[in-house]
C-alpha cells in the first residue's frame, strides 16, 4: 500500500508565528509527525525549527522575543495603548522612506544561534520556503536542497522580510522580500513534493494565498479566530497568549476539547448545547406571537419563521471561514457570550464552569447609563430603515456588553408575564443580532434578574 505523505505547511504572519508554535506542541504531544514542511516568513523560521525537532527551545524564544531582537529599530517592548502602537508603526513607515526597510541584522544573529543547516539539511524531511526576488516579484519558491550550502540563513531572512517595513535580503546579486507576495500559505509547494495530506496553519495575514484544485489532496486547516496582535511588534506577554490559543486549538483539532473560540471538556457538553437550542428556539416561540402590530394583527408563523432563518444565518457565518455542522451550531451562541463579556480564551472549561464564568463576568460589569436615547429611538413608531440607521449611529459609542444586558432586562420583562412584546424589541434584534442572541441566551441560564 502506498504510503500518503503528510506535509506541515506553516503561513506567514510576522508576529503572529507564536500561534504557530502553540500549534506545533500540540501535534508535538500526540505524536504527530510531518514528512514535508514548507513555510513562508514567519513559518518558514517556524518551520526550520520544527525540522530540527527544537520544540522547547522555540517555545522559550517566543516567550522572551520583542521587536529589537528582530529589527534594529526604537520600538518599546511593551505597547500598551493605541498611541504607543500608532508610535511604532510612524517608526517603521520612517525606516521604509529613510533606509528601504529596517535593519535585520539582529534577526541574522538570532537565526544563527537558533538554526544550523547541517542539522536541517541531515534531519531527512524535506524542507521548503518561499521568496520574492525584486524588481519584477520573480517567485523563488524551493526547497534546502535545491540551496546551495551555507544560504539557508539568507533565504530565510530573505522569506521573512516584509517589505517595505523591512529590508530585502540579497542573494546572487538580487534583492529578496518576503514570500508572502506570491504564496502566503505554501500548500502548493508541498504537494510538488508529493504531500497528499496537508495541515495548514493560516495566520490571517496579508498575502497571497494559491489554491490548490488537486481531489487527490486532502487539507485540513487551523487557524486562529482571535486577534493575534500586529504582525510587525513582538511582545512576550502577546506571545504567550498566541501560544496557549495555538495550543487548544491544535488540540481541538486533535478532538481532544471541543469548541470554536473556547476549549471546552467533551463531558456533558453536547447534551447541554442540545439543551441550549431548544430552549433558545422555546424562548423565540414565546416572544414573537406577542408581538404588538399596528392594527393589533398578530405576527404570523412565517414571521416566526423568517426570524429564525435569520438569526440561523448570522450564527452560521459568525466564524471566519468555518462551515460548522448544524449539530455544532449551538457552540457559537454560547461562545458569542463568552467573547461578549471577554472570558478567557487560553483556560479549558466544563460547559458548567464556562456558564458560572459568564454569570459572574455578567454581574460584575457595570452597565452603560447611557442608552436612553437608543431606547427611546428603538421604542419610535419611525419607519424601520431610519430606526435601524438611527439605532447604529447611537450604538458606535456604545460597549455591546451594554447593549446586551439592556435587551436582557427587556426579554425579561416579556417573558415574566403575559405581556405582548414591543415590536422594536424584535427590530433591536435584528440590528444587534450578537447582542440579541446573547441576550437571549442570559434569559436562558437566569430567567430573571434576581
Amino acid at each position: 500500500m502506498k504510503v500518503r505523505k503528510k506535509a506541515l505547511v506553516l503561513g506567514g504572519g510576522g508576529s503572529r508565528g507564536s500561534y504557530e508554535v502553540g500549534v506545533w506542541q500540540a501535534l508535538n504531544e500526540h505524536g504527530y509527525r510531518p514528512d514535508i514542511v514548507t513555510g513562508t516568513s514567519v513559518g518558514a523560521l517556524n518551520g526550520a525549527m520544527v525540522v530540527q525537532g527544537k520544540l522547547e527551545e522555540t517555545i522559550a524564544l517566543w516567550r522572551t522575543l520583542t521587536t529589537d531582537m528582530v529589527m534594529d529599530v526604537d520600538v518599546k517592548p511593551d505597547l500598551k495603548t493605541m498611541t504607543d502602537q500608532l508610535t511604532a508603526m510612524s517608526v517603521f513607515a520612517r525606516e521604509a522612506i529613510k533606509n528601504r526597510g529596517a535593519d535585520t541584522t539582529p534577526l541574522r544573529r538570532l537565526l544563527a544561534q537558533y538554526i544550523e543547516e547541517d542539522a536541517v539539511r541531515a534531519a531527512g524531511i524535506p524542507f521548503g520556503l518561499v521568496t520574492v526576488a525584486l524588481p519584477h516579484l520573480k517567485p523563488r519558491a524551493l526547497f534546502l536542497d535545491e540551496m546551495e550550502k551555507g544560504t539557508l540563513l539568507d533565504y530565510l531572512l530573505a522569506s521573512s522580510a516584509f517589505f517595505p517595513a523591512m529590508q530585502g535580503q540579497t542573494i546572487h546579486g538580487a534583492v529578496h522580500i518576503d514570500g508572502g507576495y506570491y504564496d502566503n500559505l505554501p500548500i502548493e509547494l508541498a504537494v510538488s513534493r508529493g504531500a497528499r495530506e496537508i495541515l495548514a496553519i493560516d495566520l490571517h495575514a496579508p498575502g497571497v494565498h494559491r489554491r490548490v484544485r488537486d481531489p487527490d489532496v486532502e487539507i485540513h486547516r487551523i487557524e486562529p479566530e482571535w486577534d493575534l496582535g500586529n504582525v510587525l511588534i513582538f511582545d512576550p506577554k502577546t506571545a504567550e497568549r498566541n501560544i496557549a490559543i495555538g495550543y487548544l486549538d491544535g488540540l481541538k483539532y486533535l478532538g481532544v476539547y471541543d469548541g470554536v473560540l473556547y476549549a471546552f471538556q467533551n463531558r456533558d457538553f453536547w447534551d447541554r448545547i442540545s439543551m441550549i437550542v431548544a430552549d433558545l428556539l422555546t424562548l423565540i416561540g414565546e416572544l414573537t406571537p406577542r408581538v404588538i402590530l399596528p392594527g393589533g394583527w398578530d405576527v404570523s408563523e412565517l414571521s416566526v419563521a423568517r426570524l429564525r432563518t435569520y438569526f440561523l444565518r448570522h450564527v452560521s457565518g459568525y466564524y471566519r471561514y468555518k462551515r460548522l455542522p448544524r449539530r455544532q451550531l449551538g457552540i457559537v451562541i454560547v461562545e458569542m457570550a463568552g467573547r461578549l463579556f471577554q472570558m478567557d480564551p487560553t483556560h479549558v472549561y466544563t460547559i458548567q464552569d464556562f456558564e458560572a464564568t459568564l454569570r459572574t463576568a455578567v454581574r460584575r460589569y457595570v452597565a452603560d447609563t447611557a442608552l436612553e436615547e437608543l431606547d427611546a429611538v428603538l421604542r419610535s413608531s419611525m419607519p424601520l430603515r431610519e430606526k435601524t440607521e438611527r439605532a447604529l449611529e447611537l450604538s458606535r459609542n456604545q460597549d455591546a456588553r451594554g447593549i446586551c444586558l439592556w435587551l436582557t432586562r427587556e426579554i425579561r420583562r416579556c417573558t415574566s408575564g403575559t405581556s405582548q412584546v414591543p415590536l422594536w424589541l424584535l427590530a433591536a434584534g435584528r440590528i444587534f443580532p450578537t447582542e440579541f442572541l446573547t441576550a437571549m441566551y442570559l434569559t436562558v441560564l437566569e430567567p430573571s434578574a434576581d
